[in-house]
């Protein structure tokens, strides 16, 4: 069977989508991020620390071609996504 479709950084040669097993990972690192975020909510500032639009700002203007690693999917919601977060 030959492979037409790009590998990219997870297991399927095919379409380089996530196995399971790395599905599953990056699924309890989601939750570790969630349970860590409740656990210093009471450091962050209640609102917002940036301008309307400085999170769109800080985005690309479009989705990659390639994904990236999911810790950098992490580091974004740490760098970009909460300082635009109110922390009700």
């Amino acid at each position: 069977m030959a492979t037409t479709g790009r590998a990219g950084q997870y297991g399927d040669p095919v379409t380089g989508h996530m196995t399971p097993d790395q599905f599953r990972q990056h699924g309890h690192e989601v939750v570790d991020w969630i349970a860590d975020y409740w656990a210093r909510v009471e450091s962050f500032p209640v609102r917002s620390q940036v301008a309307p639009g400085d999170v769109r700002a800080a985005l690309p203007a479009a989705a990659p071609e390639q994904g990236e690693p999911f810790s950098a999917v992490l580091s974004d919601l740490d760098r970009v996504v909460l300082p635009g977060v109110t922390h009700w």
